[in-house]
């Protein structure tokens, strides 16, 4: 096939025309067509928690924003759910608070209340995880900003690191969890005194890029 080509330039009077180059083109002409074909649609879940924190006599102390990371047990629960039918729809989200450590996507519900490099945070004076009230979808997108998840901080209070969302209530335990959804983490540790009031806001929507 060189022969050929060579001969065939040699014939159009391209001297120049050397082994590489014929290489080269060919290279080229594959890069570009792989570059050129399409990768499809992709659907991204873009989550986040609102949290702001209130002191005994109703005091604003501070507010930040928590982008959620979805977890590999999540996400399997989204597919199972809308797409294969593997999975029953969970009717009712739990909202926790979690302490030092970081969120990693291989973190699973069953591991409760030690998750990974984190564990839960329980000094509140609910006896429960609070219930993510969810409102219907709307703009490919669902949260509970008319009943938002409500924290008393108990005593010793300590420092507050996160919020996770698990489909189970039972504080300190992984009883009847199944699916951890997500877990976010504030910037920096938050500081809390007995009786402050947390009060988290979960946003769940999806879009496609």
């Amino acid at each position: 096939m060189v022969t050929l080509v060579s001969l065939l330039f040699e014939k159009l009077n391209i001297k120049e025309l050397k082994m590489k180059d014929i290489n080269t083109m060919g290279m080229n002409q594959e890069a570009s067509l792989i570059s050129n074909k399409s990768t499809g649609v992709q659907i991204g879940m873009i989550d986040y928690f609102d949290v702001t924190c209130h002191d005994a006599e109703g005091n604003f102390k501070w507010e930040e924003r928590i982008h959620n990371l979805v977890t590999n047990q999540g996400l399997s629960h989204v597919i199972q759910t809308v797409f294969t039918g593997q999975d029953t729809a969970i009717g009712t989200w739990y909202v926790g608070l979690k302490t030092t450590g970081a969120p990693a996507a291989g973190d699973a519900a069953a591991s409760l209340p030690n998750v990974g490099a984190w564990t839960e945070y329980e000094d509140y004076d609910e006896a429960v995880r609070q219930t993510a009230t969810l409102a219907n979808e709307a703009s490919q997108a669902t949260n509970n900003s008319a009943s938002p998840a409500a924290f008393t901080i108990g005593s010793p209070a300590g420092d507050v690191y996160g919020v996770f969302v698990v489909d189970a209530n039972g504080k300190g335990t992984n009883t009847s969890a199944t699916v951890l959804y997500g877990v976010g983490d504030f910037a920096a540790a938050k500081v809390v005194d007995p009786n402050d009031t947390l009060n988290v806001t979960v946003t769940l929507s999806a879009a496609s890029a």
